[in-house]
């Protein structure tokens, strides 16, 4: 088991960079995992995001939400896609992208003395 990256304002919200996903334990004990290589597009990543809005773990969707825009940074790399129908491709990520965004932002997270817990403080030893 790796040190995980938990920012506050993920709201229990977890980040295995190693894996890497995003992990939701809540206090009844559900594990919840979403693997960042199965959110590769916008459509995933809207995808995602009603999966855990329909779950009723109260502050877990704003979490969610925070952790995506602080990781994939859509303001930069979604929103900036070409207008449908201008015969450009859509931007798509990559697992290979992915993972640098992931070892950009925990390198970004130690140099700002985040809040990382390690897999027995987060209660999965």
């Amino acid at each position: 088991m790796t040190d995980c990256i938990a920012p506050d304002h993920w709201n229990g919200w977890r980040l295995d960079p190693d894996i890497p996903a995003l992990i939701y334990d809540t206090e009844h004990f559900v594990h919840y995992q979403i693997d960042l290589d199965r959110m590769l597009t916008a459509g995933d990543i809207v995808f995602w995001t009603i999966q855990v809005g329909g779950k009723p773990w109260p502050g877990a969707l704003v979490g969610f939400i925070n952790a995506v825009d602080d990781l994939y940074e859509p303001h930069r790399n979604i929103y900036t896609m070409p207008q449908v129908g201008s015969g450009k491709d859509a931007q798509q990520f990559t697992p290979e992208s992915i993972r640098a965004a992931v070892a950009t932002f925990a390198a970004a997270e130690v140099r700002h003395h985040s809040k990382w817990i390690s897999a027995a403080e987060a209660g999965v030893l």
